[in-house]
């Protein structure tokens, strides 16, 4: 049995992220590769085009993991933000949804932040109002500490899970679906690892992961698990 990674592709930054994905349909070197059969343009109703392999692969691709890229790739040709079209004919953003709803468990092996937060990028592009919401806070707070700033000490600037953020969260959660639930879980966990060196969020991902999985309405209800599960975290008002 293969086990699912996601080093089975070398990232290239700097460039279409499409090009990275070459190899996961016609490299002999890549055991999750589809057979080539799939891609010759013999194959009945199938032309054998960039766009329609990704679409073909998105959805019949034996490995979560490698159909998971492929919408990522999609989505990003999809969305005006990084194309000129509007749409990609024969996916859409359910294609991903389903995906997560049946089998995230699979997907978060070995997953990384990054990935996750691609993910979300996809949700937050071409997903219902509710999924953009959500995606969209959980990438904003990412990206505000991950910024990589010359002589900057990332160890610094911590901030505290006070009303006003555990608030916030409560308001950002009413707009919380399933299958962002999944991805917004995972991310917190990943965000709030004492290994994540670039986060002054740790114990705001902590307790926003905390009030999702707990289903938590009020703050009362979060400040009560807080005093519970991390009676030595600081929720005092954070000071500008």
């Amino acid at each position: 049995m293969i086990t699912p990674s996601l080093t089975n592709w070398s990232e290239v930054l700097g460039t279409d992220i499409a090009t990275q994905f070459e190899d996961g349909y016609e490299s002999n070197d890549n055991p999750l590769a589809l057979p080539k059969h799939f891609f010759s343009r013999e194959h009945k109703g199938y032309k054998n085009t960039r766009t329609e392999k990704l679409i073909y692969i998105a959805s019949n691709h034996p490995n979560s993991i490698v159909r998971t890229k492929a919408c990522i790739i999609l989505s990003r040709t999809s969305n005006a933000l990084h194309s000129s079209h509007s749409s990609v004919s024969g996916w859409d953003i359910d294609v991903l949804r389903q995906l997560i709803l049946k089998d995230w468990n699979n997907i978060i092996y070995n997953i990384t932040a990054r990935w996750c937060i691609s993910i979300l990028d996809c949700f937050a592009e071409n997903g219902d109002d509710n999924e953009r919401v959500v995606a969209n806070s959980i990438i904003m707070m990412h990206n505000s500490r991950y910024r990589k700033m010359p002589g900057v000490d990332y160890t610094l600037g911590k901030y505290h899970p006070d009303d006003t953020f555990i608030n916030s969260i409560l308001r950002i959660n009413l707009s919380l679906t399933d299958a962002v639930a999944a991805v917004a879980i995972t991310t917190l966990n990943l965000l709030s690892a004492k290994t994540y060196m670039f986060s002054g969020f740790i114990d705001i991902a902590l307790v926003w992961k905390m009030t999702i999985q707990m289903k938590l309405t009020s703050l009362q209800e979060v400040e009560d698990n807080i005093a519970t599960y991390f009676p030595n975290m600081d929720a005092t008002r954070n000071v500008q």
